[in-house]
């Protein structure tokens, strides 16, 4: 028993996971599935009995008349109005097959805390203790497990269970991590969120698997190898099969892959399961928009191909958290702690307020006050945003003008910076109090630089021309990348805000991007960057605006706008008392040519995207 032992851990450690360790209990009857924790001690002794309410149990068809009922187990709160969690289990062998039972029962507290339900669907061939080793072992892949999940989806839809709101959340862990991921792409309308545990990766099956027995290999006692060594019919001998190299992996994955049978195994599994996973492939990372936490542990053979997962999930703008634990392996049911920080996440993204909510809040002030709003908050850190209209059209009116500062600064040397700039009283226009009061003696490129943050016109317009007029301020915008910014007149005549008009507009989706860009990317070098956020950071004209959204001890840095038809606006950045930055665009705008600002509705709206962030109520 011993000797089998370990042999069952050497082809088991990786592809059998937390469905056949979290096992244990005595037969019970009662009406709904009662919670269970089972130890490894109980799990040791032998797999237990547990006697399912029949309530609890349902069954649907199988696309394929000839096949058997697919069955699943379903769990649900006290109160109605709850989503539903399926959770989906790691691997099995042929050696250890037991039922999705008893991890049911392992997290059903969990769930129920948290206000959910929870369903989990058995493997073809098992239905309680009843298990039909050769059904299982011919139906065993990745392919037959999601098209089982997504039949019994397609059933509770068609024949919604009592309470059941519509959601759903999908939980996986290890071989349920990839599952989970390619079921949320395919009912993303449903999906509130999805929890991955060890199962995010980007490389291949065959990648993967090579990376396990790489660290495998470290961990099997010498004497496993020698008697693995001997010939089959020596005493002590154990069937124990590891390639030496990667190309003769690979050369026993080619096999699988040409002879895809059940007859044949390799590592425990059969060819069938190692070319069906080979094709099951991740879904495309843009196609995923709902939250989406990834566990994973430092010590897994994977780390690398989660790395790579959450990486190219990030760029994609996948809503995604990542805890990466650097004193843990494969499996998190050694880590209760990160299991119950795992629930916690998934209980904020089930209560957090929905879009709608959301957005109703700035719906109704612009319905209130006639206007039109528009919102693009970013938070540097995590990359969470909140969005409201933000890739509509609004004139800019003043808010442009960091942007003439920074490309000024882009462009001048730090000696040139300290030039002096003559100019004549012709070049005054309305509002220009730093340029008129230097008439005489003329201003520095830094110091003109440092005007426009307090919106001097004549400032402005000399940079421009500097610069080398209106276009060269455009091409500076496409040189970050924004082709939607259009600057098409100078001081004071830009103001105009006629609404429809596209020109002197962008969008606070735009804005946004600039301003972090400029502030925080590699446009401007570290002094020069320091620079431009000190000079927003100096600016006083926006007191009753994004700042008057924060608490008081954060520091705003920004740079206001206002102009014809009640256009009031702000685009600056947030510093939180920790460090961490959020960058920020309020737009409003009015139909009215002569209404009169819209100040007030910038910290209302500022509070809105800023608690929707950090609530994660809006990503």
């Amino acid at each position: 028993m011993y000797l089998f032992k370990i042999k069952n851990l050497i082809f088991t450690i990786y592809l059998t996971q937390l469905s056949s360790i979290l096992l244990g209990g005595s037969i019970a009857a009662h009406d709904e599935i009662t919670p269970y924790k089972f130890t490894d001690q109980e799990r040791s002794e032998g797999v237990p009995k547990y006697q399912i309410p029949a309530k609890s149990r349902f069954t649907t068809p199988r696309p394929s008349d000839e096949e058997s009922d697919i069955v699943y187990y379903l769990s649900k709160p006290k109160k109605d109005d709850y989503p539903i969690a399926f959770f989906l289990t790691g691997s099995s062998s042929k050696e250890d097959v037991s039922s999705v039972i008893h991890v049911h029962r392992f997290f059903l507290k969990e769930f129920l805390d948290i206000g959910a339900g929870v369903l989990t669907v058995e493997q073809q061939g098992v239905d309680g203790e009843r298990v039909d080793l050769a059904e299982f072992w011919q139906n065993y892949t990745r392919t037959e497990r999601f098209i089982d999940h997504r039949t019994v989806i397609k059933e509770i839809i068609q024949n919604p269970p009592r309470g059941w709101n519509g959601k759903i959340i999908f939980v996986g862990v290890s071989e349920g991590g990839p599952l989970v991921t390619k079921l949320t792409s395919e009912f993303q309308s449903r999906t509130i969120a999805t929890v991955n545990w060890s199962g995010a990766g980007d490389w291949s099956w065959p990648d993967e698997l090579w990376a396990f027995l790489e660290q495998m290999r470290q961990d099997i006692p010498w004497y496993v190898y020698l008697r693995g060594m001997l010939p089959k019919w020596a005493p002590f001998s154990i069937d124990f099969y590891l390639p030496s190299t990667r190309t003769e992996f690979d050369q026993a994955m080619t096999n699988a892959l040409n002879d895809p049978s059940t007859e044949k195994s390799f590592l425990g599994m059969s060819h069938k399961y190692h070319a069906d996973a080979m094709k099951f492939d991740n879904p495309s990372y843009q196609s995923i928009k709902t939250p989406f936490l990834v566990v994973a542990g430092a010590k897994d053979s994977i780390i690398h191909s989660t790395d790579a997962f959450v990486d190219k999930a990030k760029k994609a703008g996948m809503d995604i958290t990542y805890f990466r634990i650097d004193d843990m392996d494969h499996y998190i049911r050694k880590r209760p702690d990160i299991v119950k920080k795992s629930f916690d996440w998934l209980n904020k993204q089930i209560h957090k307020p929905s879009h709608g909510e959301i957005h109703s809040k700035i719906f109704k002030l612009e319905s209130q006050y006639k206007s039109r709003i528009g919102v693009y908050a970013f938070e540097k850190k995590s990359g969470k945003t909140f969005e409201h209209r933000s890739d509509e059209r609004f004139p800019f009116c003043s808010s442009f003008k960091f942007l003439v500062s920074a490309a000024t600064l882009a462009n001048e040397s730090s000696k040139s910076l300290d030039e002096v700039v003559k100019y004549k009283k012709s070049d005054l226009v309305s509002y220009s109090p730093f340029t008129a009061e230097s008439l005489s003696t003329g201003m520095s490129v830094k110091s003109l630089c440092r005007a426009t943050h307090f919106s001097d016109n004549a400032a402005t317009n000399l940079l421009i021309k500097r610069l080398g007029g209106i276009e060269a301020v455009n091409k500076f915008a496409r040189s970050l990348g924004d082709h939607v910014f259009r600057l098409d007149r100078m001081e004071p005549d830009l103001n105009t805000a006629i609404p429809g008009d596209k020109r002197d507009t962008s969008t606070p989706r735009a804005m946004t991007s600039l301003l972090s860009e400029i502030s925080f990317g590699e446009t401007l070098d570290e002094t020069k960057r320091n620079q431009l956020i000190s000079w927003l950071l100096e600016n006083n004209t926006g007191m009753n605006r994004i700042q008057a959204g924060v608490p008081s001890n954060w520091k705003v840095g920004d740079k206001t706008g206002t102009c014809a038809y009640g256009t009031t606006n702000d685009v600056g950045i947030v510093f939180r008392p920790d460090g961490s930055a959020v960058v920020v665009t309020v737009f409003v705008t009015h139909n009215a040519p002569n209404a009169s600002k819209q100040e007030h509705l910038i910290p209302k709206a500022t509070k809105i995207a800023l608690k929707a962030i950090e609530n994660d109520s809006y990503l």
